[in-house]
């Protein structure tokens, strides 16, 4: 089995920017980090 997750802004977001930074935010955060070591990912 494959699956795959993702996040994506919609094209219509009321506030983009925002969502930008959610995002970088989510993904640069420490538990990421720890995730991204016991995923190999």
């Amino acid at each position: 089995m494959i699956w795959f997750d993702m996040m994506v802004i919609p094209t219509d977001a009321p506030h983009p920017e925002n969502s930008c930074a959610f995002l970088d935010y989510f993904v640069r955060t420490a538990p990421c980090k720890v995730t991204r070591r016991m995923t190999d990912w």
